[in-house]
């Protein structure tokens, strides 16, 4: 399984957020973590598959795994907070990391209707589709930037349809880490957002 996620911290504790089917019957052992400092990829030390829920049916696809602390100079406690709230217009982003573009992708996403997000992504429908497109971009978070933070608002999912042709994908909102992960990883003070 491949897939992207987040990192997000609380105290001395890291974790990485990510969605379910990237983790689904894998263990530890076998599960293989990196991030990408700028320059090259860096291995990460997993201390353990915290919660790992994946399931079609009801929707619920989403896991946490606590990894070892990653000496980069990052204050993962401060840089990244989830936020529950979203404002319909905003500039949100996604950056994944699918295995064609093996440094990150960077997305423009705009919040849809009914939990969709619509990806601004340039498709040559007669070269590719957008499934090959948004490739390895499941359990990448939806951000916005406010204030030296990055606003946790989302995890991509799955696109809408099978053959994506909305260029529209499911999100998860953050609060599914709720009860999982601690609360302050969360910031829900309401932000000036001009």
């Amino acid at each position: 399984n491949q897939g992207s996620g987040t990192i997000i911290g609380s105290g001395k504790r890291l974790y990485v957020l990510t969605a379910g089917h990237c983790v689904n019957g894998v263990d530890k052992e076998h599960l293989f973590i990196e991030y990408f400092n700028g320059n090259q990829f860096v291995k990460v030390d997993i201390i353990d598959i915290l919660f790992s829920k994946y399931n079609k049916d009801t929707g619920e696809d989403y896991a946490v795994i606590e990894i070892k602390p990653i000496n980069n100079g990052i204050d993962y406690c401060q840089i990244i907070k989830r936020f529950d709230l979203t404002i319909p217009k905003d500039s949100y982003f996604m950056l994944s990391y699918p295995p064609v573009v093996r440094n990150g992708r960077f997305f423009e996403v705009q919040e849809n209707v009914n939990g969709y997000w619509h990806v601004v992504a340039d498709v040559n429908y007669a070269q590719d589709d957008f499934k090959d497109v948004i490739s390895g971009s499941s359990g990448a978070g939806i951000f916005v930037y406010r204030h030296n933070r990055f606003y946790y608002v989302g995890m991509a999912i799955a696109t809408r349809d099978n053959i994506g042709r909305f260029n529209d994908i499911f999100a998860a909102k953050p609060s599914v880490f709720d009860g999982i992960i601690p609360d302050d990883t969360k910031d829900n003070d309401y932000f000036n957002t001009r």
